[in-house]
């Protein structure tokens, strides 16, 4: 019985590590130069080439984003922040309009060096999906 304790006690803690650990990752990642929508779509329907892919994203450290699209000198502004909300790994997205559709406290489902793939439910159980992709430095 004991040996049960233990072993739920420790899973509960390694679960806990791993949300955290992804959101660290995630704010780790996100402020290592810029990145693009890859893909938008919401509840099924892909909205990415309306207009979302255009944008060139900068976040920073102290909780800023820009979207610039630099063909037509369109700078958007907003926040972000990483935190952990009913027990799961969150990136909250406030943006400015045009890009408003974007604000959301986004479930992370995967964060990788390059790429996070972000998810949020809206209205009736629909789905929103975001993908950022980090665009290469020219350095």
């Amino acid at each position: 019985m004991i040996r049960i304790i233990y072993i739920t006690l420790f899973m509960s803690l390694l679960f806990v590590g791993c949300k955290k650990h992804t959101i660290n990752k995630t704010e780790r990642n996100i402020v290592k130069g810029d990145w693009v929508i890859r893909n938008y779509s919401e509840d099924g329907k892909d909205l990415t080439e309306s207009g979302y892919s255009e944008y060139t994203f900068n976040f920073t450290k102290d909780g800023k984003v820009t979207a610039r699209i630099q063909t037509l000198a369109v700078v958007v502004i907003g926040s972000w922040s990483g935190e952990k909300q009913e027990d799961k790994p969150v990136f909250d997205l406030q943006m400015n309009s045009p890009l408003t559709s974007l604000t959301e406290q986004w479930e992370i489902l995967i964060s990788q060096k390059n790429t996070i793939t972000l998810s949020a439910t809206y209205g009736e159980n629909k789905k929103k999906t975001l993908v950022f992709y980090q665009i290469e430095s020219e350095e």
